[in-house]
């Protein structure tokens, strides 16, 4: 027997739960963290801060100021962050939901820094602006924003950069970070990675942002698991992020004299790119990249 009632109740209900699931898949992939790791500290990617830590110390940083950039290049997205020795670096202008947030966590990169130094790449395109046909979200002036970021970071010139953060270092006050600085190098590494962490997304559908769909747009299924472990669409991007950010401390090391020689040749600090980047387990991840900093002379 026909009973409208019931179908109407049956239509507000299905109606109901797809626009629960449609809320929820849209929440989640964008108000989360890169990685939910923690081992005993807030949560925080284990690139940004045990992975970063190593590369740093191999290009020729001490303990401590690898710790201090390590941190600082977590805090680029937690705003306020805790390492394991009690670093604390507390950081504006930089929140990963803030005004600024684009310009550095979704920026574009050229074929080279400012200078010429070229990034690594397997993409079709060395400069992510062409991704942007679409005139609305293009660089500005033709310009990848990562260039106005090295050269304030790397060659001591904040002309271009959209915003210069400030930054407080074990809870003193907050001060202006200086161009050239340690703190600026720490932020600039993190948008470097950023650019390779989300450049997949950049280039199917020209978007700076994270979505539910497709997969590389989504925070949780690209940054928690396609991003790393054997065989992952993600992996390439995370082994060329590193082999920047790696390449780009020791640049900084021999540009601004900060540091010494470095501890390891790049086929070194490759070896040690291509392990980390296989291994699926956060908790293994963090692990191997622990006990390679420890390790080191």
């Amino acid at each position: 027997m026909y009973q409208p009632n019931m179908k109407r109740k049956t239509l507000f209900f299905l109606t109901w739960v797809s626009t629960i699931v449609l809320i929820l898949c849209w929440v989640l992939p964008t108000n989360a963290f890169n990685e939910f790791y923690r081992n005993g500290l807030k949560e925080h990617s284990t690139f940004h801060y045990e992975f970063t830590r190593t590369l740093v110390r191999a290009a020729g940083f001490s303990p401590e100021l690898a710790e201090q950039i390590a941190v600082t290049n977590q805090a680029v997205d937690s705003i306020n962050f805790t390492g394991y020795n009690g670093t604390n670096v507390r950081l504006t202008n930089t929140g990963r939901f803030g005004p600024y947030s684009l310009y550095w966590h979704f920026p574009r990169r050229g074929c080279t820094d400012s200078f010429g130094v070229s990034y690594p790449t397997d993409a079709s395109e060395c400069n992510t602006c062409n991704y942007f046909t679409d005139s609305s979200d293009s660089c500005p002036r033709g310009i990848p924003e990562l260039n106005t970021m090295d050269q304030w970071a790397l060659y001591g010139n904040s002309d271009d950069l959209l915003v210069t953060p400030k930054y407080s270092l074990n809870r003193r006050r907050f001060k202006t970070v200086p161009a050239s600085s340690i703190t600026a190098l720490a932020i600039f590494l993190h948008s470097l990675a950023d650019s390779y962490s989300h450049e997949r997304c950049m280039e199917t559908m020209q978007l700076r942002e994270h979505k539910p769909f497709p997969a590389e747009c989504n925070v949780l299924l690209w940054h928690l698991d396609l991003e790393f472990g054997g065989g992952d669409p993600g992996v390439p991007y995370t082994k060329n992020a590193a082999r920047a950010v790696f390449k780009a401390a020791v640049h900084y090391i021999a540009q601004n004299g900060e540091g010494g020689d470095p501890l390891w040749s790049f086929d070194e600090a490759n070896n040690f790119i291509e392990q980390f980047a296989e291994i699926e387990s956060p908790d293994e991840r963090a692990q191997f990249a622990i006990d390679t900093y420890n390790n080191l002379s």
